[in-house]
């Protein structure tokens, strides 16, 4: 869905729907999930509520009302049942969002995910998750990523899957339920050596809704070769407006191991 029809449909919605449309339950944003590459998305829902739980699982945080034509997958989740999350995160790399559709619904669900691959080896990492209306009310303005790292190839011996160490950022504008208006996300990219002197420096702008994913993150800001470290740190920040950003960074090793990291804690 292009930048232009995300803020249109949020804004036709907020109109359409009126109070419903902002009164529904809270969201879980997994960010940057999907398929991509060789990594695809698995996850689980639970429910620990003495009553069951009615969904919605897409790439916008709405809940399936009418008018709505309902393009959004439901999920019904028994009282204190679990669902499987995998068949509904099979399509692009985008974030998902796991919505209420209750207007009054009972204690938010247990939702987690995870990227797996299992090419050239078998490897997964979680997501960290986050609720939207923690996102919202902390209106973050700056990320702040640890031991980022950006190392020259190893020496592979043959047949033995070995990987360059890097870190890489996923970076999402994340979509509204709330009455505010769309808008894009310009941010500040910084990355420091261990030291604290200044590696480099780059600036960008998410559009509405989107979500990108570089994959060597040092040499994007510092450029190639300029940064070889595993003690980086990586500062993004927000230069105007009030989009809702949020951000992660996965580390891959020498083996191929992964490990994430959000610039804040916020994941239930």
């Amino acid at each position: 869905m292009g930048k232009l029809n995300r803020k249109f449909l949020a804004s036709a919605l907020a109109v359409l729907l009126g109070p419903a449309f902002c009164a529904s339950g809270d969201t879980a944003v997994i960010l940057g999930a999907g398929s991509i590459g060789t990594w695809t998305t698995a996850g689980y829902v639970a429910n620990p509520n003495p009553v069951g739980e009615a969904l919605t699982v897409a790439n916008v945080p709405l809940p399936c009302q009418p008018p709505m034509a309902c393009p959004l997958n439901p999920v019904f989740v028994l009282s204190r049942g679990s669902a499987s999350l995998a068949q509904l995160l099979t399509g692009e790399f985008t974030t998902y969002y796991v919505t209420q559709v209750e207007s009054s619904p009972p204690a938010f669900p247990i939702v987690r995910a995870r990227l797996e691959s299992s090419t050239p080896l078998a490897r997964s990492v979680d997501v960290p998750v986050v609720t939207l209306s923690r996102l919202t009310v902390a209106n973050i303005s700056t990320l702040n990523f640890g031991r980022i790292t950006s190392l020259p190839p190893p020496p592979c011996a043959f047949g033995i899957p070995c990987f360059p160490p890097h870190s890489t950022l996923v970076l999402g504008n994340i979509q509204r339920t709330d009455a505010t208006p769309a808008e894009d996300l310009p941010v500040l990219l910084e990355l420091f050596f261990p030291n604290g002197n200044l590696a480099g420096s780059a600036s960008l702008t998410v559009p509405y809704g989107e979500t990108i994913l570089i994959g060597d993150i040092a040499a994007y800001v510092a450029g190639p070769g300029l940064f070889s470290s595993d003690l980086g740190q990586l500062r993004v920040t927000r230069q105007s407006g009030g989009a809702l950003m949020w951000g992660i960074v996965y580390t891959i090793s020498f083996s191929g191991t992964v490990s994430a990291s959000a610039g804040v804690n916020l994941s239930p």
